[in-house]
């Protein structure tokens, strides 16, 4: 879960670097809380889908900004993937990518803060695909066909023994991936299930050869 992860992996940096029950203006946590519902709020209808804001503005206290400011890059790194992982879980599109920063508002009272959502777009966005592999690199996928497979120099090599040589083929066109089993031993899955013919996919679906899990990330 996003906002678990989230609340987990602050709660560490916080406590490694602030005293224990320290008194502090902001828990980052809250600032992930917000972020979601915000999120969740702001998003509207669009053609195919919902879409989600991409330029996500966290405005603190002078205070407490200058508080986080050990952690400051890493609670911005944080909220950007929770934010990735809020449009992924609620299948959301996006105009562009994702552009979250922190910044102060001299006019905030320490203990207070505010989320500004909007929409940006970038030409051309919605045509962009990637894959993410199981370390979390991502690889961009462009126009046409890229092959998964064993075999070195396979645009998209996975080094797993169930996986056959040149397994499956992702092909993308203009706004659209299709995934192709390419005969594998083994099969290839989406969503878990096993798929015997082209199967078009979406933002966030999973796409599993051999026992390797790659992810479909759109932008």
């Amino acid at each position: 879960m996003g906002l678990e992860s989230f609340e987990r992996k602050i709660a560490a940096v916080v406590e490694s670097i602030f005293a224990k029950g320290s008194p502090r203006g902001i828990e980052p946590a809250e600032l992930g809380r917000r972020l979601v519902r915000e999120i969740e709020r702001s998003s509207r209808v669009g053609v195919r889908s919902s879409v989600a804001p991409n330029v996500l503005t966290v405005a603190l206290s002078v205070d407490d900004l200058r508080e986080l400011s050990p952690l400051r890059n890493r609670v911005e790194s944080e909220l950007r993937v929770l934010a990735e992982e809020t449009v992924e879980g609620g299948d959301y599109e996006l105009l562009g990518p994702i552009d979250l920063q922190l910044i102060e508002d001299p006019e905030l009272k320490s203990g207070t803060f505010y989320i500004d959502c909007a929409f940006r777009e970038e030409q051309g966005y919605s045509d962009r695909w990637a894959i993410v592999m199981p370390d979390g690199t991502p690889v961009k996928l462009a126009l046409g066909t890229h092959v998964i497979g064993r075999l070195a120099g396979s645009d998209i090599f996975v080094d797993d023994p169930r996986v056959s040589r040149r397994h499956a083929e992702l092909v993308v066109t203009e706004g659209h991936v299709t995934a192709f089993d390419l005969g594998s031993t083994n099969g290839t899955y989406v969503n878990g299930t096993k798929i015997s013919r082209p199967t078009e996919l979406n933002q966030g679906d999973v796409v599993t050869v051999g026992t390797t899990d790659l992810t479909v990330r759109k932008g």
